[in-house]
């Protein structure tokens, strides 16, 4: 990895649990042109832009789908990850619990 190109991990629970494996699922992705703020710029843009549709992001492994609820009302809007892996063999896909602003802020330590 080039130096100063840091990768992120984000952890989350999936909602979907199919077996008897553990709910904690990641997704992973390399800071390489800012990734890591314009990701964040995007979840916490998608909190009040009221997306007709879910938001599709596309990183080295996986695709994720942003879906937002109850943009109405900001403070109670929340988004989910939706996360699927693009390795046709290991087809997994999961759905994280819903985040409200706060949290997401949490998770980039903002």
């Amino acid at each position: 990895m080039p130096v100063g190109v840091h990768e992120y991990t984000v952890y989350y629970t999936s909602i979907q649990n199919d077996d008897d494996s553990s709910s904690l699922r990641k997704f992973s992705f390399r800071n390489l042109n800012n990734d890591y703020a314009s990701l964040y710029t995007i979840i916490m843009n998608g909190f009040t832009a009221s997306p007709l549709y879910d938001i599709k992001l596309e990183l080295p492994n996986n695709y994720i789908w942003l879906h937002y609820t109850g943009s109405a009302l900001p403070e109670k809007a929340t988004v989910q990850f939706m996360v699927s892996s693009k390795e046709t063999a290991a087809a997994t896909s999961s759905v994280s619990e819903p985040f409200v602003k706060d949290q997401i802020n949490k998770l980039f330590q903002k």
